[in-house]
């Protein structure tokens, strides 16, 4: 005999409470949240499960922010956490 949990409603009030504690200025998830999530997929890349992971680097990003301002540079972070979304999948994770 074996007795199983539907955990669906608990892991959405998960994801949403993580989402709700993301920065705004991106609209991305939260560090904590991409880290959980990352042991995730390493957790299942050893089940044989295929993992991706990509960083971008934005070059002179500091110069852009010192030299044209902060507004500026949230406004860059903004635009290039906005294009991410728009080409990943919803389970993917973004961090921005």
């Amino acid at each position: 005999m074996s007795t199983h949990e539907d955990i669906t409603e608990q892991r959405l009030s998960s994801d949403r409470i993580s989402y709700l504690a993301s920065p705004r200025l991106t609209g991305t998830y939260n560090r904590s949240y991409f880290g959980e999530q990352l042991q995730e997929a390493l957790t299942a890349a050893m089940r044989d499960r295929l993992v991706a992971l990509h960083s971008v680097d934005l070059d002179r990003f500091k110069e852009a922010n010192d030299t044209l301002g902060h507004p500026a540079g949230d406004e860059i972070l903004r635009q290039v956490a906005t294009r991410l979304l728009g080409l990943v999948r919803d389970r993917d994770v973004v961090l921005a």
